[in-house]
């Protein structure tokens, strides 16, 4: 929300509008010129001006943010309540050597025997890769070594749809039962029934659930050309948000991109999960706090080469990403 001279950062807690005549929920978003509007929203914290209860609100203008900002700010208002709030904010840094964190996981067990033990030790634990070991690769060899301990719920973050399907896809023949894959609703329809990981893909799992009524309505809102009235809007959503919940809490291992990390579906996940990042995610400082911030997480892996992992941002004190902040103060 902004004025001619300021921004305020803000949540939309709850809202009202007027319409006449159809009752179809995407007519109500899409009506540029609805005759009534009512709005409540709250501040987030790390605002530096209060709201202007007393403004003419003819002269404030609303500004939706995106999906991804929008849960960029969540993350952002949960700072105060993470156990890795000083070491985001550079007030603690892991004093441990990399040496602890041996790179090849591929041949030795001692080395992987001594990952695991760093990762249950230590709140951020560092994986270096090696010379000519993807970030791919890196990533499933610590997955599949926590599994192999019993070590579980994975949260396994990539900014990268690519590498996170390639993933899901090398453990599926052993895995199938304990892994699943968000896709961000924007992407479902290029997971359709030809795509190797479509069995492990939570819309896929839960569309397989529902009963044929609900999966008319699941494709009719996927149908640009239709729509959904509110009452079976509601139904459907009625109808998936228990499987939603159900599938989550059953799987071992999540494969999801930091902004779907985000996303609804964790809302009422109470697990506890290890967050295993590779360092392509590393590049975008702020969508990283969003795992970083997921309630219940208590454990961090980093996976990747230190040199490579600075960010491209330009904002003043964005410029080094958790990695770097961690590898400054060793």
């Amino acid at each position: 929300m902004a004025d001619n001279n300021r921004t305020w950062y803000c949540i939309v807690t709850s809202s009202e509008i007027e319409q006449s005549g159809s009752k179809n929920y995407k007519d109500y978003f899409s009506s540029e010129n609805p005759s009534f509007l009512k709005v409540d929203v709250q501040l987030f914290h790390f605002n530096v001006d209060s709201l202007p209860v007393k403004a003419d609100v003819s002269k404030l203008k609303i500004l939706p943010a995106s999906v991804p900002l929008s849960r960029m700010f969540k993350a952002l208002a949960e700072i105060k309540k993470s156990d890795f709030r000083d070491i985001i904010l550079g007030k603690s840094m892991v004093t441990r050597s990399l040496d602890e964190v041996i790179p090849d996981l591929v041949h030795d067990r001692s080395r992987k025997s001594k990952l695991v033990q760093s990762i249950l030790k230590n709140p951020v634990t560092i994986v270096p890769k090696v010379q000519n070991v993807t970030s791919e690769d890196a990533t499933l060899e610590v997955v599949k070594e926590l599994l192999e301990n019993r070590i579980h719920p994975i949260l396994v973050v990539s900014t990268s749809n690519v590498i996170l399907d390639k993933i899901a896809q090398k453990m599926l023949p052993t895995y199938k039962n304990s892994i699943v894959r968000i896709v961000a609703s924007t992407k479902e329809f290029q997971y359709n029934r030809g795509h190797k990981i479509l069995s492990v893909c939570l819309h896929n799992m839960v569309y397989d659930a529902m009963s044929p009524r609900i999966k008319s309505f699941i494709r009719k809102m996927r149908d640009t050309k239709s729509s959904l009235s509110w009452s079976e809007y509601r139904d459907m959503k009625s109808a998936q948000i228990p499987h939603f919940s159900r599938i989550l809490s059953e799987r071992d291992v999540i494969f999801t991109t930091p902004v779907s990390a985000g996303s609804p579906y964790f809302k009422d996940y109470t697990k506890k999960p290890i967050v295993v990042m590779d360092d392509a995610s590393q590049s975008s400082e702020v969508s990283t706090l969003i795992p970083l911030l997921l309630s219940g997480v208590l454990r961090f892996v980093f996976i990747g080469e230190p040199r490579d992992t600075g960010t491209f941002s330009q904002v003043p004190d964005m410029s080094f990403s958790h990695f770097q902040k961690v590898l400054n103060g060793m």
